[in-house]
């Protein structure tokens, strides 16, 4: 009777729901939950299981969110988890290659960099009631910074079993794509920080 009372509609015109057992949100669950196993298959210098993982991992980010879209089934814990998942799996890569030294420190440290301003941001305009839509370079950034993760795990890999130097030309080839995915998330982030303060300007609130 009252299920219309417990929907609502985004910007993007998709209905929000209040339910929480959808297969959107099961696959986030998996995503979440297999995170530490991948760090633990890093840390323990598992290289090609750990690529394979994180390429299984990182593509249910485009499943899970499709699904919802297609299947009306964006969820209001869906919109939540899915970020939430994967700063969880890019901050776990990001420890691991780390310890283990795989991938240059400053572009993990740009990385790690771009995903906590944008999250405190996004933090911030939800405790002002603004749900920011995901930019389309913002996805070209996700999309390339999985991608290029576990092509330096390959690398690595392809070293210990062939007796490569570590900077092969794989190396080279994810060390660029994750630079173009660091340039296309601080361009995301700058669309999230300009939308954001149009729409605070737009919806004043007490205290701001």
């Amino acid at each position: 009777m009252g299920a219309e009372n417990d929907v609502e509609t985004n910007e993007a015109g998709f209905v929000v729901h209040d339910r929480v057992l959808t297969l959107p949100n099961v696959i986030t669950f998996v995503r979440i939950g297999l995170t530490p196993v991948f760090l633990v298959l890093l840390l323990q210098e598992r290289w090609l299981a750990a690529a394979i993982l994180f390429v299984i991992v990182s593509g249910t980010d485009f499943i899970d969110g499709r699904l919802a879209r297609r299947w009306d089934q964006v969820t209001r814990l869906g919109t939540v988890l899915d970020p939430v998942a994967d700063r969880l799996l890019i901050l776990s890569a990001a420890i691991a290659v780390v310890v283990k030294g795989i991938m240059p420190l400053w572009l993990i440290g740009l990385i790690v960099l771009r995903e906590v301003t944008v999250a405190a941001w996004t933090i911030y305009l939800k405790g002002r009631g603004i749900q920011l839509e995901v930019v389309y370079v913002g996805k070209w950034a996700a999309t390339l910074v999985f991608t290029s993760v576990p092509g330096f795990i390959l690398a690595t890999a392809l070293a210990d079993m062939f007796g490569w130097q570590t900077k092969n030309p794989l190396w080279w080839l994810s060390l660029a794509i994750g630079c173009a995915g660091v340039v296309c998330g601080f361009i995301a982030n700058w669309s999230y920080l300009t939308s954001g303060r149009r729409l605070l300007a737009a919806d004043p609130r007490p205290g701001a």
